[in-house]
């Protein structure tokens, strides 16, 4: 195991959060940069700094991130994609929001509640029809309990798309 093994990596993740909680993203990311090359990075590491760079509107920075910490070998969560997924809809950016879930599967971070809870924000017309029954497929799909505000949301969506007899069919369920 690497030298500092988990309490080393917890160490750093709250060092990385008092750096973001700061707005001193350059010393989070030295000290990301740091812990990495010594080993004792994972995935809240690398995704407390996603946060920070989105918060200061640097999502290309954050998306840099992403990759790095794909290519650090440490495996990614559905938090590592949920802040550039809320960005991307946020921007009304339906196609990037779809290729960002698409990448997310292909790194093995299945999409859970939160995921489809922020696509779900993306549905905000009748144009926007065709996400509905896609999200639904991906809430199918998880493992987490559907709670009230999930169905909330699934529900408002079907009713702001016209898909009655989606949410007829839901109801029935």
């Amino acid at each position: 195991p690497a030298a500092g093994g988990r309490a080393g990596t917890l160490l750093v993740n709250t060092i990385i959060d008092a750096c973001v909680e700061c707005a001193d993203l350059v010393t989070a990311r030295r000290y990301l940069e740091r812990a990495r090359q010594r080993g004792v990075v994972d995935a809240v590491s690398f995704n407390t700094l996603m946060k920070g760079l989105l918060a200061n509107g640097k999502e290309a920075e954050a998306h840099k991130v992403l990759d790095e910490l794909a290519a650090a070998g440490v495996p990614a969560t559905q938090a590592s994609y949920h802040g550039l997924l809320h960005a991307r809809i946020l921007a009304g950016d339906r196609r990037a929001s779809w290729c960002l879930v698409d990448k997310m599967i292909a790194a093995g971070a299945r999409p859970n509640a939160v995921t489809c809870s922020i696509l779900l924000k993306m549905v905000t017309s009748p144009g926007h029809a065709a996400d509905v029954p896609r999200i639904l497929n991906l809430i199918e799909a998880v493992d987490d309990t559907v709670d009230e505000v999930l169905l909330t949301s699934v529900l408002e969506a079907c009713l702001r798309t016209g898909q009655l007899a989606t949410l007829s069919n839901l109801l029935d369920r």
